[in-house]
Parts: C-alpha cells; structure tokens; sequence
C-alpha cells in the first residue's frame, strides 16, 4: 500500500524535479547575457571569468544528464547565448561530440561553429592540439608494438 502510493508521486517528482533544473537553466542563460553584454566598455574580472566558467560547467553538466527533459530551454537560449562565456570550455565541448544523445551532439556541434565565428584561433588551437596527440599516441602505440614484437 505504501510502495504504491510512494510509486504514485514519483512522476509528481520527476515533474517538479525538472521544472526546478529548467528555472535553474533559465537564470544561468540570463546570467550568462547580462554578465558577457555590456553596453560600456568592461575590464575583464577574474571574479567574473570565475563565475562565466562555473555556470556554463553547471549547464554542459545540466546538457549531458537531461538532454531529452531540458531541450527546450536549451534550443531556445543557443542563439541568444554569448559565446564569449564558453571560450574557456572548448576542451570540455569536444569531449562531449561523442556524446550518446543526438540532441547532445547537434547541440555542442551548433555552439562550437558559433564560438568559431567569433574565435576561430581557439577552435583552431584544440583541433590542432587534438590532432597532434592523437598522432603521438599512435606513434607511441607502434613502437611498443615493435618493442613487444622484438621480445617475442
């Protein structure tokens, strides 16, 4: 009796648990437009670069867990989002290119070509380094396997 009125309030909670993350999502992208858009000039604070990385970390991590729940919210601040404020995650958006979810991909795919309109020398700068270590470790990797093979 119990276990099924406890099982009768877990979509009442899945409901209220991703209306909270959506209206947490909402202040991160006003956030991230208020702090990123000035109407003066603004010298960069490190309190604010501080702040810029927490909060878009805490919105890739929203992305990854509930793409599915959430892509509404996510569809509609993506062009609206500066892209200043994700310069410093570049590394963490090509991690996420492999992600399982479609919605994922296309996703990080779309701010990735944004942040390229407006800094290609970063987005240049990680595909160059990404290439370079790819290359070393498959060096790496073949000659221990010539290593393995003289041994043999």
């Amino acid at each position: 009796m119990l276990i099924e009125q406890l099982l009768a309030l877990h979509p009442q909670y899945d409901l209220r648990r991703y209306f909270l993350l959506e209206q947490s999502c909402r202040t991160y992208f006003t956030y991230l437009q208020l702090s990123n858009t000035s109407t003066y000039e603004k010298k960069s604070n490190n309190n604010d670069d501080a702040s810029n990385v927490l909060v878009t970390l805490r919105l890739l991590r929203v992305l990854v867990r509930y793409p599915q729940q959430l892509c509404t919210i996510f569809e509609t601040n993506l062009l609206s989002l500066p892209t200043v404020a994700w310069k410093r995650l570049i590394p963490q958006l090509f991690l996420r290119l492999n992600h399982p979810d479609s919605f994922v991909n296309d996703y990080v795919t779309n701010l990735l070509i944004r942040i390229a309109k407006d800094f290609p020398q970063l987005i240049l700068y990680s595909v160059v380094v990404g290439i370079t270590d790819d290359s070393k470790m498959r060096r790496i990797k073949s000659r221990d396997d010539n290593i393995y093979q003289r041994k043999s």
